[in-house]
């Protein structure tokens, strides 16, 4: 990581596309493990896909954190909260059909401006995901996986992505 101080944008794309990249090889990684009924499960594939996407989430959880710290010394957009607090979001889950128990939670946040909140969360959850990833690893050395902690993993993936994707809705929409 370079010294020289990146702007909000530039942390948050780089945030989700460590995301992003740790999701895929996890995707990658249950695919592998569906596939073995078939092929059989080439372990040590199975731990290299695993360490990559245990190290990209690391990445992100970092670049989360430097996002979420480096906010904490800027002012709000009065203009942007303004947005926030006026939108309305029950029209908006309705018409777009989104996930309303994930959506509370970004309308929790952003009806009161919280976006420091928001990046803090994006934080938190990586972190989370990150413990998860880690303690797959005992089960890939053993090459043995407990298919209900595979399925926690990917829906704390998923809430996340959808968290993050609602966020970047709401935001697209209140620039219009």
């Amino acid at each position: 990581m370079s010294t020289e101080t990146k702007s909000i944008g530039q942390l948050i794309a780089e945030g989700a596309g460590h995301y992003f990249t740790s999701m895929a090889e996890y995707m990658q990684l249950l695919n592998k493990i569906e596939m073995s009924e078939i092929n059989g499960l080439n372990c040590q594939e199975a731990k290299t896909t695993l360490i990559i996407a245990i190290d990209e989430m690391k990445k992100s959880e970092v670049t989360y954190f430097e996002l979420w710290n480096n906010s904490l010394g800027l002012e709000y957009n009065a203009e942007i909260v303004l947005r926030l607090r006026n939108f309305n979001y029950a029209l908006f889950q309705s018409e777009k059909g989104l996930n309303a128990e994930i959506f509370r939670k970004v309308e929790k946040y952003l009806s009161i401006g919280d976006v420091k909140g928001v990046y803090k969360q994006f934080y938190t959850d990586t972190n989370h995901i990150s413990s998860m990833l880690q303690n797959l690893k005992p089960m890939a050395d053993a090459c043995l996986f407990n298919t209900e902690y595979l399925w926690k993993i990917n829906q704390r993936f998923l809430d996340t992505l959808l968290f993050g994707q609602y966020i970047a809705q709401v935001f697209n929409e209140i620039k219009k």
